[in-house]
């Protein structure tokens, strides 16, 4: 067996090549699709933080609708509100009045 190659060479041809090149660059768009910074996963981030974003402006609408309530409250001269802040501003009680505490204990186990 003379002169005979038990391995044929590979014969690469434009053809090849083009279809490695293609799928390479496949490869790439595909994986910066998912992966990329904007990719999905980070699309999918950026909308959780977005859900979250909206939570947190609804809670402080709410504290400011409550807040401005208050301050019309205090312009228009409600007496109760007005009375409110300044017992807790000065700390101070009608003498008719009870006054509760909410003290916390400690245990200490020695």
């Amino acid at each position: 067996m003379k002169g005979s190659n038990r391995y044929y060479p590979v014969k690469i041809t434009k053809k090849l090549v083009f279809n490695v090149i293609i799928s390479l660059l496949l490869v790439y768009f595909v994986f910066h699709t998912i992966y990329g910074d904007r990719g999905l996963l980070a699309y999918f981030k950026v909308n959780q933080k977005l859900d979250k974003s909206y939570e947190e402006l609804k809670t402080l609408r709410s504290e400011r609708i409550e807040h401005e309530h208050k301050v019309k409250l205090l312009k228009e001269g409600d007496k109760d509100l007005i009375d409110e802040k300044a017992r807790n501003i000065l700390g101070v009680a009608n003498p008719d009045e009870q006054v509760f505490t909410n003290e916390q204990k400690t245990n200490k186990q020695e």
